[in-house]
This record gives C-alpha cells, structure tokens and sequence, in this order.
C-alpha cells in the first residue's frame, strides 16, 4: 500500500495535495540532480516575528470569535512558523514518529546525503518500507508547501486558526471540499512545529525532530532504496 493511499485511507496523517498544482517533490535518478518542481518556502518580512508578538493579537481558546485583523495577524505567524520548520528540515533533516498509534516512522535527510538519489522514506511495521517523493507528506513541510503555492497563485490559503497561549498549540481548522472538514493541531517549541495531531480522528498524533538523524532512521531510506531497485 502507497503511503498517500494508507494516509487517506486511514486518516493517521493529514496533509493532502492540491490536484491542480505541484508540491515539493524529492527524488531524483541521480544525487546531483535538482528534485523537479521542489516547492521551497517563501522568505517573507515578518521572518523574524517572536512568539510574544504573535500573541499579542491571537485568540485565547477561551475567548470569542477572533477578529478578521486578528486572524490575519495570526495566520501571518504561523507562516513563517511553518516556513522555518521545512527549512530546517530541508536542511538538517527530520524524523516525525506516530505516537498514537505508535510504528509509522517517516524520516528525510538533507538532499546532499542522499541515498542513490532518494532522500525520504517511511517504515510501517511490521515489515513495510517505501520511499517518499513528496515533502508534503512531512508535517514538518506540508502547510508550507500550502502557503507557498498559495502565493504563488496569487491567493490566500483559506484556513481558520485559534491559539492557545499556555501551550503554545495552533489549532488549524480547513474546508477540504469532497474530504469533508480538517482539523489539526500544531505544538510550537523553539519557533518550529515540534508536534502535529490529527483531531478528526481518535488517532494520529506525530512527534518531530529535526536534525541528527540517526543510523538506525537512516536505514529506513536505505531499505526503501534496496527494496524499490529490485522491484
């Protein structure tokens, strides 16, 4: 089963592409190769935005409905959140772990330690390993890649976002057409995602980390590699 078809099918995971668009891709036939159409974040003016200054116009999970200036302000924070997160793990890697349930492991190393050309993979026991062509299957990436195409497109991503303060956690709310309504929520540490959960299931909560990939992640995309060049 492909990873795409087990993430609609089982609703673990969250980030689904735009059909008449292309997404930051990864992969290539050969290491030094650019990966085709690879969708990179956009730099913006509000980059160096604090976390105290997106509080200041965010809406307390117990409060009423937020502003529209307020939304606007706060959605604009959590841009460049999501901007930094895939840059660093564009960079430095990462891995995002499924806690509930636990097993699925997806891991990405930088482009330059590629393996035969191919820079993602998963690991789903008891025995499944494929590679990833496409960063928005990465928390860590997926609503960058929205934004990103978003503005390129010249419009704005329409998605809904309240903050809790006390715990750092951003609750994104989007219409996603015939998939009906998706509901997700962020865990913000050090100004990067640090947590992502699927809340329109019972499961699918996924812990990130970026950099330092270990040998045992990293084999991951080695077993892909070896398993897709017999195939």
């Amino acid at each position: 089963m492909s990873l795409r078809f087990f993430i609609l099918a089982t609703g673990i995971l969250f980030s689904i592409s735009l059909s008449s668009c292309s997404t930051g891709e990864l992969g290539s036939n050969s290491p030094s190769e650019e990966p085709a159409n690879q969708t990179q974040p956009q730099e913006s003016g509000a980059q160096g935005q604090t976390e105290s200054e997106i509080n200041t116009e965010d809406q307390d999970q117990e409060s009423g409905a937020t502003s529209p200036q307020s939304q606007e302000a706060l959605l604009e924070g959590f841009r460049q959140i999501t901007y930094a997160s895939c840059e660093k793990a564009l960079a430095r890697g990462v891995v995002e772990r499924s806690v509930e349930p636990e097993g699925l492991v997806i891991v990405m190393i930088p482009k330059q330690e590629a393996i035969a050309g191919y820079s993602a993979a998963y690991f789903l026991p008891p025995d499944t390993y494929e590679l990833i062509f496409e960063t928005d299957v990465f928390s860590s990436c997926a609503l960058a890649n929205l934004f990103a195409l978003s503005e390129e497109a010249g419009q704005e991503l329409e998605l809904e976002i309240t903050h809790d303060k006390q715990t750092n956690t951003f609750f994104i709310t989007q219409d996603l057409g015939e998939w009906g309504m998706s509901a997700t929520s962020y865990e913000v540490k050090g100004d990067l995602i640090a947590a992502a959960t699927n809340l329109n299931a019972e499961t699918g909560r996924f812990l990130i980390e970026y950099g330092q990939v270990s040998d045992a992640d990293r084999a991951i995309i080695q077993t892909s590699v070896d398993r897709f060049s017999q195939e």
